[in-house]
């Protein structure tokens, strides 16, 4: 069956959306304490394109809370524009952070939105493609999903190949 013949009742659409620099930017930054003894100080999104060396070792503890956050407009605005929808629309926040309830008391209290955050626990691009196909198994049938990391939009793009009947629309947020 063809998306277009599924009739509007019948959609069942899960909008998913990044946390770091597409719906907030913050001063959270990813330390990297190297195999050769330095410490590089790097951005979410730096850190997404960073090849690690298999004895660097990683430090996310600034992920543990928001710091400085700043709202990103247009996909908030989409974040609460969605929340204030209803119906058959699941929306989350999908979220590498290891940690879920700082984010989850940030846009509660700071925005007024109560959205259900996932945190992955992983920068993997398939963790994130990953969880949007288990709600594809589930029945979703319409995906909508953000993020800054062309990474994880090329994951979830080849989903579109695997279930060609599930309209599945990805947004590259630039910075």
């Amino acid at each position: 069956m063809n998306l277009s013949e599924v009739k509007p009742k019948n959609r069942k659409k899960l909008i998913a959306i990044d946390f770091d620099d597409t719906l907030v930017k913050t001063d959270s930054k990813v330390k990297i304490h190297t195999h050769d003894g330095r410490t590089i100080v790097v951005t979410p999104s730096s850190w997404a394109r960073y090849e690690p060396h298999p004895k660097d070792k990683t430090d996310f503890s600034e992920f543990d809370k928001i710091i400085n956050p700043r709202p990103i407009k247009w996909t908030m605005n989409i974040l609460k524009r969605s929340k204030l929808s209803g119906s058959k629309r699941k929306t989350v926040i999908l979220t590498a952070r290891a940690v879920w309830k700082p984010i989850k008391d940030y846009l509660r209290k700071m925005l007024g939105v109560d959205v259900y955050v996932v945190n992955l626990g992983s920068g993997s691009p398939q963790a994130k493609a990953d969880y949007i196909e288990k709600h594809i198994k589930k029945g979703y049938n319409e995906v909508e999903f953000f993020d800054d990391v062309s990474k994880n939009i090329r994951a979830v793009d080849q989903l579109k190949n695997q279930y060609p009947s599930v309209l599945i629309r990805t947004h590259l947020i630039k910075k």
